[in-house]
């Protein structure tokens, strides 16, 4: 693509200028001698040691193809800044685009003969490199079946059905290779910023067993039953509706007492302490791959109800519950993202597929090739830049305190600003290759090159490692700085920056630190533009009415956050932002704080934006431009509102907006009420 010239550039800054007269249409007329001042005053430095303007000048290229000159800023932003995007691009959203770019370098990464020998001789890339070698071939004789991995599994000597099978034999063996949420189970939680705790379940009623004809007839295939698959789907319902009848009188005619002990809330001891406790369950034998001390903390939930599904389930058909624990694995990979079966085996699903199993690995190999030593000393001072300076607006904005909240209140808010942490990567801090490459030294990959033995051996991989953390004792700290991803997480969940709670934690991660969201060059109206109004958007996620919750170091403070939300201002805020219904209120607020957040860091003055502003807007829409309509976006994203509505919203309730674009007041653009929380 060829880069701009300058005269190009004041057209694209030009354009925006003429935008901003009232009831105008915009077209693409050359610019008059007045238009050129305003490319003549954008401020080009950067907060980089490295600057580049062909960086910047390309960006807005690009960017310019995307605005829909017809439209009026004032009357619809989206639709002007975003309305020939997807002329561009066929992905529905800008995260979609940003996972896309992601695994096109993960695709270089691969490509073996292409990659410098320090890489090549990686312990960690060899190991990967195997793997990815066997998924992509892995349907070269015949397409994956569901079948496949009931047959790897026998040839680890799993599944052998006899009359001595007992469902709890079969649960633990299955349970090595995922968590599953049936009869009797555990789940690693992070309780706070620095404690994982083992949390065990009696069953989760709102899963059910999906017996599909696919699923039956590989129990066929094995001989596992002779029974019709109608006669096996009544069976299973039989069974879960007596698993929810067991949950639900296993609290009924309890005193309160009682059930606030027993049912209402988790009921924490130490490991030593569960087994001491007078129950039918062997939990050491049960849990055994959760590798506990005898002074492990651990949350037991519903113990009764517990004890009650031992007893009921060993007085079953041991048939019927073996063929049960087998569907629903089989479910929970149906149910797991870009998996060879339903996707095929191409390059970009099995990387997909990697990037679920492998978070640190694959993390760690595009931090060593893309994000290098160099480019990270360079980029990390830049983002960190940013991010303290949106900590220390506002922490000003505390010290004015217009809601007049108290001053424990204004104490609690300090102290949860002061503790945020980022973590730029999503990595450990400081760790060395010896540590990634011990990290995955123990997982066995198949000498037979068979595919679904190495994605159940890799499954067995991360959850023996997610396991260890339950005992504080087994593992550095350095575990607490980051956020170990499931292999069940969503796609778009780190597209892009997030916040964890319990952690008082943002990352940023690597599918949103290159372009079109972000370069350490980018001059200050692109860089705050989207680098500042996502991080101020993730840090004011920190103080809405569900996060407010968790204070500084992620433990659950109900007292001190009930004191703020009560607060008589705060809540006339809150009513003020819900006028216009939202199903997604504390997204609307930090979408609304986040911009203002940004705004204060980036605009020095009135002049300076005056010259820079319509550019930090037109930047900051491309976070929001995408082809999906609202069922496809409400499929992918069930957690936000559509990305027209956000950015309208948001943006009409700044009033420097208006201001930049010289919108009337009335406007859709610019109403005469603004709301805002903090």
């Amino acid at each position: 693509m060829a880069l701009l010239s300058n005269s190009v550039c004041r057209l694209l800054i030009a354009a925006a200028w003429t935008l901003a007269l009232a009831g105008s249409v915009v077209t693409a007329r050359p610019p008059t001698s007045h238009d050129h001042s305003g490319w003549d005053y954008v401020n080009k430095s950067c907060l980089s040691r490295e600057c580049d303007e062909h960086v910047n000048i390309k960006h807005l290229q690009h960017l310019a193809t995307h605005i829909n000159r017809a439209a009026h800023p004032c009357e619809n932003f989206h639709e002007y800044a975003c309305g020939h995007w997807k002329q561009q691009h066929s992905e529905p959203t800008m995260m979609a685009v940003g996972e896309k770019l992601l695994i096109e370098k993960y695709q270089k990464i691969f490509a073996a003969h292409k990659n410098p020998e320090e890489l090549r001789s990686d312990g960690v890339y060899q190991k990967l490199q195997q793997y990815y070698e066997v998924c992509v071939q892995s349907e070269r004789k015949e397409k994956a079946r569901w079948q496949d991995y009931i047959q790897a599994l026998r040839d680890m000597q799993l599944l052998q059905f006899n009359n001595e099978t007992h469902w709890l034999t079969t649960l633990r063996d299955l349970s090595e290779f995922s968590n599953l949420r049936f009869f009797i189970y555990g789940d690693v939680e992070r309780f706070n910023a620095s404690l994982y705790m083992l949390n065990l379940y009696p069953h989760d009623s709102e899963l059910v067993a999906n017996l599909s004809e696919d699923i039956y007839q590989i129990l066929r295939h094995y001989n596992y039953t002779q029974d019709s698959r109608e006669v096996l789907k009544q069976r299973f319902a039989n069974l879960e509706s007596e698993l929810a009848d067991i949950l639900n009188s296993s609290c009924s005619n309890m005193t309160p007492e009682a059930y606030e002990a027993l049912c209402d809330s988790s009921e924490w001891m130490s490991w030593q302490a569960l087994g001491q406790r007078n129950s039918s369950i062997n939990w050491q034998w049960l849990f055994a791959s959760y590798p506990l001390e005898p002074q492990d903390l651990i949350a037991v939930n519903n113990f009764t109800a517990m004890n009650s599904i031992k007893q009921y389930l060993d007085s079953c058909s041991q048939q019927t519950l073996f063929l049960y624990s087998l569907t629903r694995f089989i479910n929970h990979l149906q149910a797991c993202k870009h998996n060879t079966v339903t996707e095929g085996s191409s390059p970009p699903t099995c990387l997909r597929h990697m990037r679920k199993l492998f978070p640190l690995g694959m993390n760690y190999l595009y931090d060593k090739r893309f994000y290098n030593h160099q480019e990270r000393s360079l980029s990390d001072p830049v983002i960190k830049s940013v991010f303290e300076q949106l900590k220390h607006h506002f922490n000003l904005r505390l010290d004015n305190n217009p809601m007049h909240l108290t001053p424990q209140s204004i104490q609690y808010l300090k102290m949860k600003l002061q503790g945020l942490q980022l973590n730029i990567g999503n990595m450990p801090l400081n760790r060395s290759q010896e540590f990634y490459e011990a990290l995955i030294a123990d997982l066995n990959l198949s000498s037979h090159h068979d595919f679904y033995q190495n994605h159940l051996q890799a499954l067995r991989h991360f959850h023996s490692h997610l396991r260890v953390l339950v005992s504080p004792t087994k593992f550095p700290s350095v575990w607490h700085g980051f956020n170990l991803h499931m292999p069940d997480m969503p796609d778009n969940f780190d597209t892009t920056a997030y916040y964890l709670a319990s952690a008082n934690l943002i990352v940023l991660p690597f599918a949103y630190l290159q372009q079109p969201f972000y370069d350490h060059r980018f001059w200050p109206s692109l860089l705050y533009g989207d680098l500042a109004t996502t991080l101020g958007h993730e840090l004011m996620h920190a103080f809405d009415t569900y996060f407010l919750r968790n204070d500084y170091g992620g433990n659950y403070n109900e007292k001190e956050s009930l004191e703020i939300l009560s607060n008589s201002q705060f809540q006339k805020n809150l009513r003020c932002l819900q006028q216009t219904p939202t199903k997604f209120i504390t997204e609307r607020i930090a979408d609304i704080s986040g911009t203002r957040l940004a705004l204060n860091a980036f605009a020095q003055d009135p002049l300076f934006m005056k010259h820079n502003g319509k550019l930090f807007f037109l930047q900051f829409a491309q976070f929001f431009c995408g082809s999906a309509d609202e069922q496809t976006f409400a499929s992918q994203d069930p957690l936000h509102d559509m990305d027209s509505m956000r950015l309208n919203y948001a943006l009409a309730h700044t009033s420097e907006f208006g201001e930049s674009f010289k919108c009337p007041l009335g406007s859709p653009m610019n109403p005469l009420e603004k709301c805002e929380l903090w």
